[in-house]
């Protein structure tokens, strides 16, 4: 899986969180429709629990935002990495060319003397 496929994964998990929270809060705020004491205690109940969870996705969201950065920063120091990797071997196999074709016209003197 790639690092933008993982990171669009952790953000549509944390939307859908999210999202998740908001309708269980407003389901639960439209279930109560008593005013009772133990209807109000239950409700803040619910509400704090709901606030809570939602800072927790809140949280969940920057952890994944510094993680993106972090893969970000490691996935182009790979790509440099690489890159330099590949420019070496281009190097070893023009040189590699170099020497087969000095050899050739090395053996074609020889041959002609």
């Amino acid at each position: 899986m790639s690092i933008t496929a993982a990171f669009n994964n952790q953000t549509m998990k944390a939307n859908t969180e999210k999202a998740t929270l908001i309708h269980l809060q407003k389901g639960a705020l439209a279930s109560f429709s008593t005013e009772t004491a133990q209807d109000k205690i239950h409700l803040d109940s619910v509400v704090s629990s709901i606030i809570t969870n939602q800072k927790t996705v809140e949280q969940t969201l920057l952890r994944v935002a510094d993680q993106e950065v972090k893969f970000q920063k490691q996935a182009l120091q790979w790509q440099q990495q690489i890159d330099k990797y590949a420019l070496a071997l281009k190097q070893l196999g023009d040189a590699g060319l170099s020497c087969s074709v000095i050899v050739n016209d090395l053996i074609a003197i020889r041959e002609r003397m």
